[in-house]
């Protein structure tokens, strides 16, 4: 299959404004000023969120979708690099490209949450991945 790029269609950007809105309130939840955040403040929730124990903490999904386009979109607005939608042969999924790397946030949180199983899971790549971005 060939590999398609557009920009999110309207329901499309209305998921990622609902995403949006989710992982404010997740940091909120957390304690941390969403609107001041910067992306350790990420790694902070992040972390919050892997040692909350209680009835009321937000499922692996809501953090995915939610601080992932926290993520995406501070990226994309430091980088002045928009959502974008890339279908492949793997299906179709949200992405930012930024001087030609292309990032999928909320994949990217996906697979830092399905280390919390192994040995080694990974803490503080939303800065990490910020820090690399600032190289390209």
């Amino acid at each position: 299959m060939e590999r398609n790029t557009r920009p999110p269609n309207a329901q499309e950007q209305a998921d990622l404004d609902s995403w949006l809105e989710m992982g404010m309130d997740i940091m909120g939840h957390y304690g941390v000023d969403a609107k001041a955040s910067i992306y350790d403040n990420l790694d902070a929730v992040y972390e919050a969120w892997v040692d909350d124990s209680s009835t009321d903490k937000p499922s692996q999904d809501l953090i995915l979708l939610g601080l992932g386009t926290v993520f995406g979109n501070r990226l994309g607005h430091k980088h002045s690099a928009p959502w974008h939608m890339v279908t492949d042969e793997h299906g179709t999924d949200y992405a930012i490209s930024i001087k030609g790397y292309e990032i999928y946030p909320i994949d990217f949180v996906a697979k830092r949450i399905a280390t919390l199983t192994t040995p080694e899971p990974e803490f503080g790549f939303f800065t990490g991945m910020a820090e690399v971005s600032d190289t390209w």
